[in-house]
């Protein structure tokens, strides 16, 4: 069996440095994890054997919290597979970004968002580093939340010169984590997440089928007593699937939703990667998610 979506979601750690106003950490009920070298090793081998190319090290945590992470970004990268992290930056030292630029980083995503504004000396810092040391290898992405399109213009002049890419969202939910979006009355079947998204897999080993699931209430196996490869092809995860080819949500968290909108207006308010600002498509590798295949 090979993944149609390339790309493999392992999240380092839950445990995060931060409080961000857009971020419902309040809601979370999974135990504070940081996912063991071992296990972490044994799921890149299978992400392998998938024909796995990216793997993201980030889920509902601040990844540079995990010390085990220059290790794990070495491990997959040494398996051939490139790596990606998003983080808030607040715990990025140059030591850090010395460190995990030369285990083979290849790409990496600064958030901003309302209150987060000192953290800009440190993304400033990691683009020398990475630009003079490492003669700009590590693709620099940079995602500002802002709910006013007013703004676009002063962050397209401060940070294009310094990123290689550019998006600004406006907030999400996060399923009923917050409510920065109304829910719309005219909803789609599915997101195409359960069909074509990114595996996920929690630092407890659990497999999910969302990134926006923070709690992991669509929980469709266990990694630490089944290979990904039967999780996949599991009930569990066709009993997801069978629901969003009928848009059929009751008793999902799917119901609450704002991915599920149909909208005229696009969250993304601005991206030099995506300039048509298409939904349904990952903001990783862009994958499009509203292909009609099977994850399979």
């Amino acid at each position: 069996m090979k993944l149609k979506n390339p790309e493999v979601r392992i999240e380092s750690t839950n445990l995060c440095d931060d409080h961000c106003s857009i971020c419902p950490r309040d809601k979370l009920k999974r135990k504070p994890a940081v996912m063991d070298a071992y296990h972490y090793r044994f799921l890149i081998d299978q992400a392998v054997e998938l024909g796995a190319q990216l793997i993201t090290l980030d889920g509902f945590g601040e990844p540079l919290v995990d010390p085990n992470l220059t290790s794990k970004i070495r491990y997959a990268s040494n398996r051939g597979l490139k790596t990606y992290f998003s983080t808030n930056a607040r715990s990025l030292t140059e030591s850090t970004a010395i460190a995990i630029l030369e285990a083979g980083l290849s790409r990496i995503r600064f958030s901003l968002f309302p209150g987060s504004a000192g953290r800009v000396d440190k993304i400033f810092r990691f683009a020398g580093i990475n630009r003079m040391q490492f003669a700009g290898r590590c693709e620099m992405n940079l995602n500002v939340v802002d709910s006013d399109p007013k703004h676009i213009a002063a962050i397209r002049r401060i940070w294009e010169p310094v990123v290689d890419h550019l998006e600004i969202w406006r907030p999400h939910n996060w399923t009923d984590g917050k409510s920065f979006r109304k829910l719309t009355i005219w909803r789609k079947k599915t997101c195409g997440r359960p069909d074509s998204g990114p595996i996920q897999i929690a630092a407890d080993g659990t497999v999910g089928v969302c990134c926006f699931d923070f709690n992991y209430t669509l929980k469709v196996g266990d990694s630490r007593v089944s290979r990904l490869e039967d999780i996949i092809k599991g009930e569990a995860f066709k009993r997801i699937r069978r629901a969003h080819h009928t848009g059929s949500h009751r008793g999902l968290i799917c119901e609450t939703c704002d991915q599920l909108n149909i909208e005229n207006d696009s969250p993304l308010l601005y991206s030099t990667r995506d300039p048509d600002r298409s939904i349904g498509k990952t903001s990783t590798l862009k994958f499009d998610m509203r292909r009609d295949e099977s994850i399979l």
